[in-house]
């Protein structure tokens, strides 16, 4: 019995597998993440791994807002409803009153005690 043949087709099959399995991956089928993802607003994030820590960041930002959100509901006095007239009265200071990827200063309207981040993509957090 020879056996020689088999061992070269099994090498050309896993040659030829391993070749479409290269195809599908790079050329993308949405199997293995393909399709690209949406570009962000800021325009930042131009490999998917960036894209991923951005999109981090963003979870961040919205952290950092509700964190300055309940600061502003304990500075604001329960008697007359007054809150406070800056980010500073309130004690929200250093890297808490920037947003974390443009570290734009985050806005408050002291008449109705909202914050938001002003960094493009940010504007609904």
């Amino acid at each position: 019995m020879k056996t020689s043949g088999r061992g070269l087709v099994g090498v050309i099959v896993s040659a030829a597998v391993a070749l479409v399995l290269v195809f599908v991956f790079v050329n993308g089928s949405g199997v293995f993440g393909g399709k690209q993802a949406p570009e962000r607003a800021d325009k930042q994030g131009k490999t998917v791994i960036g894209k991923t820590m951005l999109a981090a960041k963003d979870s961040v930002c919205i952290q950092q807002i509700a964190e300055v959100r309940q600061m502003i509901q304990v500075a604001t006095d329960p008697v007359e409803e007054k809150r406070p007239a800056n980010l500073t009265e309130a004690h929200v200071t250093g890297a808490l009153s920037k947003c974390p990827i443009g570290h734009e200063d985050y806005v408050y309207d002291p008449e109705t005690g909202e914050v938001h981040c002003q960094h493009p993509g940010h504007e609904k957090y």
